[in-house]
């Protein structure tokens, strides 16, 4: 896990190889995902000028 929800960004990632989806637990339990990265993307750029992050990264 890169960053869980309600956790401060003190950093960004790029995503070197592989894939990294971005998820949310939503009211019942489940997670919904709304997010894919690949690689060569850079999925948490703009989570930097955030002061608690609203997503969670696996």
């Amino acid at each position: 896990m890169i960053l869980s929800a309600g956790e401060r960004p003190t950093c960004c990632c790029l995503v070197a190889h592989g894939f990294v989806f971005r998820s949310k637990a939503i009211e019942d339990g489940r997670r919904q995902i709304f997010a894919f990265h690949q690689a060569g993307d850079i999925p948490d750029l703009q989570s930097l000028l955030l002061h608690v992050s609203e997503s969670r990264h696996l």
